[in-house]
């Protein structure tokens, strides 16, 4: 089958929706299906990464003076601003787009995207699958993907679909790529031995616009001599990377700027902390304990009924008085069951059971 996907990245939207959007494609890809992305060339988008991994790329063009507008948007969670343009000019544009391809089912990832736009453009293809987290909408799709935890998971989209939409929620769909695996059991061999953190790995998103990350470093380095290793992942579209590469540029820190080993960082790490988006499953999966920051709205939830199951610790916010290592002390004595939780939520079979259901339409 022919798939296109639309899905954008920038400075506020972040990485995550294209990231994940990468995962499914080469498993898709690795299926015998063929993948084209649509993406806006929104300031910081990921569009180069699209084409490193060797798919095509039709580019929704945005001006110099959308581009000015753009930049002078506050940090915030009003989706609607993420598009860049008016949702009908968006729909006409990829309308355009699909025109010039053949396409079987047509996937969407995209917060600002909503039923209106996906009627527009259905006429073009056989099926459409949105990727949604927030359940604040009504969906016009085939197949709706929405792989968080959430206390309530099986309702969320009750009012939002129509009763013909296919519902795939939870995490049993968790879009987890195959390398994991051999972390899984790397980590599953090293979890027989006593639990002490002696490396942390920080990660607080690709654009992290608030610079969160420079925060959760001044509250690490008074404690740092109690550590080994403090490996800093930050996204290409990170805006403060270079100021942090400066500041944190001494042991025991090491910055590491959108790294192609970033699966053998978590494999190496003791301890990640980091925001509360979809990367949280990965670490889920193979078990590595968290101290998750909300760092958006729509994280909040979610962030707070995983750490209710114990799957990870949340910290809700950052403030002068804080101390990681009186939170490390609580995963310390929560290790055991907290590794029981993450091992029993996601199985790592989410991919295969997503593909599964699209192959049958």
């Amino acid at each position: 089958m022919r798939f296109a996907i639309r899905v954008d990245s920038s400075m506020l939207i972040g990485s995550g929706h294209v990231m994940r959007c990468l995962t499914l494609s080469k498993a898709l890809r690795s299926r015998g299906h063929h993948v084209t992305f649509i993406c806006r060339e929104l300031p910081g988008n990921l569009i180069y990464l699209i084409k490193e991994n060797a798919f095509d790329c039709e580019i929704l063009a945005f001006s110099k003076e959308e581009t000015d507008l753009y930049l002078t948007q506050k940090i915030a969670d009003n989706y609607s601003e993420w598009l860049g343009v008016t949702l009908t000019q968006d729909a006409t544009e990829t309308y355009i787009a699909l025109s010039t391809i053949s396409v079987d089912f047509l996937i969407v990832d995209h917060y600002s995207i909503d039923s209106s736009w996906e009627h527009f453009v259905k006429p073009l293809v056989k099926h459409v699958l949105v990727i949604d987290d927030l359940a604040n909408r009504h969906h016009d799709c085939d197949i709706l993907l929405d792989p968080n935890f959430y206390k309530e998971f099986s309702s969320r989209y009750q009012p939002w679909i129509n009763s013909g939409c296919r519902a795939l929620l939870g995490p049993s769909y968790a879009l987890i790529r195959n390398e994991f695996n051999a972390v899984r059991l790397q980590r599953a061999q090293k979890n027989s031995q006593k639990f002490s953190v002696k490396r942390i790995l920080v990660y607080m998103g690709g654009a992290d616009p608030k610079n969160i990350t420079k925060s959760v470093l001044c509250a690490l380095h008074p404690e740092s001599d109690k550590f080994d290793h403090i490996d800093i992942i930050l996204g290409s579209i990170n805006p403060w990377k270079e100021s942090l590469q400066t500041e944190f540029s001494t042991q025991p820190f090491h910055i590491h700027v959108q790294p192609s080993h970033y699966v053998n960082l978590l494999a190496q790490a003791d301890l990640a902390i980091s925001a509360g988006g979809s990367a949280c499953y990965e670490r889920i999966f193979i078990g590595l304990p968290s101290i998750v920051i909300p760092i958006a709205e729509n994280q909040m939830a979610l962030s707070s009924d995983l750490h209710e199951i114990g799957a990870h610790l949340m910290c809700p916010n950052l403030d002068e008085n804080l101390q990681f290592s009186r939170l490390i002390a609580t995963i310390e004595r929560q290790y055991e069951p907290m590794q029981k939780c993450m091992s029993a939520l996601i199985d790592g079979n989410g991919i295969e059971r997503v593909i599964s259901e699209i192959e049958r339409h």
